[in-house]
């Protein structure tokens, strides 16, 4: 008799299950989006950690050369060796910097063989290696090469060097064709952005860390450094971006530091990320801030060398 008391008071009726099973299935959500918001903590930690070393590797070529890595050098080079090869990038002039030196190596024979880098038959090797200091964690598409809308395949980046801002284009620490050097950055080197997040559209029409595409101006834009902000002429209506009209120029469409999306092909013109509510930017001295969107103005400002632009806070 006992027993059976005991049964019937531990026995559940069927609303009490239901919300049983409600609140269990509440918590468990609760539980997943915690270790999904934790994970994604640390993949932005893991950017901004590989940014960090990019850092170094950037002191440590200044050390060496006097100056920071060079804009892309055109068609003719860059005068002095290692800034002869023409649409080389900042990532490869880094590689001796960065444990390297066996890719460098293969870079330099490529070269040697044949100056155009977009030539598969010498340059593939350089060209599809995978570089995971190049990568941020979060964005894992890039843990293998793809191919481009023309069929051409290659590695790609999240990193994107600054390059100045639209009303300097050249004014940042890419903008030279001689690269930076310390002296030239009055504006401070803890005030001054190096480098930052840009994730490659699903077309990976741009995003190489090798070289560049064809199709794009490297005194303006390329697949590897960019300005804070870009204008795109008012007959692009692909794109869409702030409209204002640019003084001796017209109608533009700008696109500044904000979200983005990798299903839209307009948000390679500026930079963003794939973390939540801003991206990680690598300044001069080393250091790496993750920088709210809300903070535009401020990037645009701290895309110059030596603008004279007051800086207010990025954090």
């Amino acid at each position: 008799m006992r027993s059976r008391q005991l049964a019937r008071s531990i026995a559940f009726t069927l609303p009490e299950l239901l919300v049983a099973i409600a609140i269990f299935g509440i918590l468990m959500a609760l539980l997943l989006v915690g270790i999904q918001s934790s994970r994604s903590a640390a993949r932005r930690l893991q950017c901004s950690q590989r940014l960090g070393q990019i850092g170094v590797g950037l002191a440590a070529h200044q050390s060496t050369y006097g100056n920071f890595p060079p804009r892309s050098p055109g068609p003719g080079g860059a005068a002095g060796s290692p800034f002869s090869h023409q649409g080389i990038s900042w990532h490869v002039f880094l590689l001796p910097f960065v444990e390297q030196q066996s890719l460098w190596d293969a870079v330099e024979k490529a070269y040697l063989n044949d100056p155009e880098p977009i030539d598969l038959a010498q340059h593939r090797e350089p060209m599809e290696t995978v570089l995971p200091l190049y990568v941020c964690p979060e964005d894992t598409r890039l843990n293998m090469p793809h191919a481009d809308t023309e069929g051409v395949k290659a590695s790609f980046t999240s990193f994107v060097g600054m390059t100045g801002n639209f009303g300097s284009p050249a004014s940042g620490l890419f903008g030279r064709r001689s690269g930076a050097r310390p002296a030239d950055i009055t504006d401070g080197l803890s005030n001054t952005i190096a480098i930052g997040e840009r994730p490659p559209p699903a077309s990976f029409s741009m995003g190489w860390w090798y070289t560049t595409h064809r199709f794009f101006n490297v005194s303006v834009m390329n697949d590897f450094e960019m300005g804070s902000s870009s204008g795109l002429n008012s007959w692009d209506t692909s794109c869409g971006g702030q409209r204002i009209n640019w003084p001796g120029i017209g109608d533009l469409s700008m696109h500044y530091f904000t979200n983005g999306s990798v299903s839209n092909e307009c948000d390679k013109y500026h930079y963003w990320s794939l973390h939540q509510g801003g991206a990680n930017f690598l300044f001069v001295d080393g250091s790496v801030r993750f920088v709210r969107y809300a903070a535009h103005k401020q990037v645009d400002d701290a895309a110059t060398i030596a603008g004279g632009e007051p800086i207010s806070s990025l954090d």
